[in-house]
């Protein structure tokens, strides 16, 4: 009675219905795969309305910016910039594959109108790529006389430690250990021991020894999955001459001369110090010296982001912000593809003004992280795949697990990010000679 049925051979699992025709009574199966995408796509808007939300505002910026992209091809200069963005180069074909972002970059339609813009944009990032060196190298100059004044610290603290737990040694880990830090960064500490010690012992111990007042404030976070004491402390009240007279050096650097206010500078001399237990991982130190040799390039853009996050707020993992290391992993996941693409268009240097505008937009404008896994170690780092979770996935190159599990206040990140991409565009177009970097930082420090 029926005729034969044909089948769609890619999806015979997903058939539905028949559709029978009085004429020549032809049956067709169909797959349900657009459909149940369509399906899921609604109940995931209708589940997640706040996460989407926070999407479209960002994506209501990139139609707002106007922003249009050029394809690069066999360009053997700086890639120049419009008044918005012309960055990223999609031609060859590992940029067009299968697993890069749906809903990242804007695949479609790759249109730059670059002739009338060129020469001005330009200059502008190239005024920029000199605020960014001149910027870093006076902050290095402040920040080799405050590496002294933590060496202080690293000696009193460790003396102190060996008091409370005296088969111990005591290592510096993080930000401090790669030169990754900035003037307000924490000094990070790991006790390495092999015995069965508890972090309230020392916690108390600090509490009940705050002789000059030195401490302003000793916190033990003892139930995070990595438990850690916090400390604040005046290192003026140590009583250290050492110390003193570093500190006195600090005061006349540019860096703090231009950056604190000269009748408020109190807090200059606080910093911030990090005790946690058996925290070193060798294999995560090898990684990140590597990466930093591949990339030198980093180290200057990591610290301007890093300090932009800090002066808004954002630089907290503890209270849902970026946390130093996965600010490294996203700059470095992009420095593979950016390395590529100027690999590709036989650029010979690199311009740090449109590097950071890159970094900027790529991760405000073009990354949706609900619907993309950023794995470092890929020669590909940007997946595409959605997820229910709030928090973007960046996966641990080392541990393989999720090193941004606690940023669960990235659409804010993100929304502070893309205010600073569109600051440094206005700024930079200005006939302001002073330091962009310098300028907006001191604007940001008044909110």
């Amino acid at each position: 009675m029926f005729k034969k049925i044909k089948l769609l051979e890619k999806n015979k699992e997903d058939i539905i219905f028949k559709n029978e025709k009085k004429q020549n009574k032809e049956f067709f199966l169909y797959t349900v795969t657009e459909k149940n995408k369509k399906k899921r796509k609604n109940k995931q808007n209708h589940d997640n309305d706040k996460k989407i939300n926070k999407i479209d505002k960002i994506e209501k910026k990139e139609e707002q910016n106007n922003i249009n992209i050029e394809v690069h091809q066999n360009s053997e200069s700086i890639p120049s910039h419009t008044n918005s963005l012309s960055f990223i180069s999609l031609k060859n074909e590992k940029y067009n594959q299968e697993n890069i972002i749906n809903g990242g970059i804007n695949q479609e339609k790759i249109i730059l109108n670059e002739d009338e813009n060129k020469s001005k944009s330009s200059d502008c990032f190239r005024k920029l790529h000199n605020c960014i060196e001149e910027y870093y190298n006076i902050l290095e100059e402040a920040l080799v006389i405050q590496r002294k004044i933590k060496n202080e610290l690293f000696n009193y603290f460790s003396s102190i430690i060996k008091i409370v737990y005296k088969n111990s040694n005591i290592l510096i880990y993080g930000s401090s250990l790669y030169n990754l830090d900035i003037d307000t960064s924490d000094l990070d500490l790991s006790i390495s021991t092999k015995e069965d010690i508890n972090l309230s012992d020392l916690e108390k111990y600090l509490k009940e020894n705050n002789k000059n007042n030195q401490y302003i404030n000793v916190n033990g976070i003892l139930t995070a999955s990595v438990p850690v004491i916090k400390i604040e402390i005046d290192y003026l009240k140590i009583e250290n001459a050492e110390i003193t007279r570093l500190y006195g050096m600090l005061k006349d650097t540019i860096y703090y001369k231009k950056c604190y206010n000269s009748d408020n500078n109190d807090y200059m001399n606080k910093t911030n110090i990090d005790i946690s237990l058996n925290s070193i991982n060798n294999k995560q130190i090898e990684f990140i010296k590597l990466s930093l040799n591949e990339y030198p390039e980093m180290r200057s853009i990591i610290k301007i982001i890093k300090k932009i996050l800090q002066l808004k707020n954002m630089n907290n993992s503890y209270h849902g912000g970026m946390s130093s290391y996965c600010l490294f992993l996203l700059i470095y996941s992009y420095m593979k593809f950016y390395h590529n693409k100027i690999n590709d268009n036989k650029i010979k240097e690199i311009n740090l003004g449109s590097l950071l505008m890159e970094i900027l937009a790529f991760y405000t404008n073009y990354i949706d992280f609900n619907c993309t896994i950023i794995d470092p170690s890929s020669d590909f780092p940007f997946i595409r795949e959605y997820t229910l979770e709030i928090i973007p996935t960046i996966i641990e190159p080392i541990t393989k697990k999720n090193a941004a599990k606690t940023i669960y206040k990235i659409f804010d990140v993100l929304e502070s990010l893309s205010i600073v991409y569109e600051d440094l565009l206005r700024i930079s177009e200005s006939d302001n000679n002073n330091n962009l970097i310098l300028e907006m930082m001191k604007e940001y420090s008044k909110n």
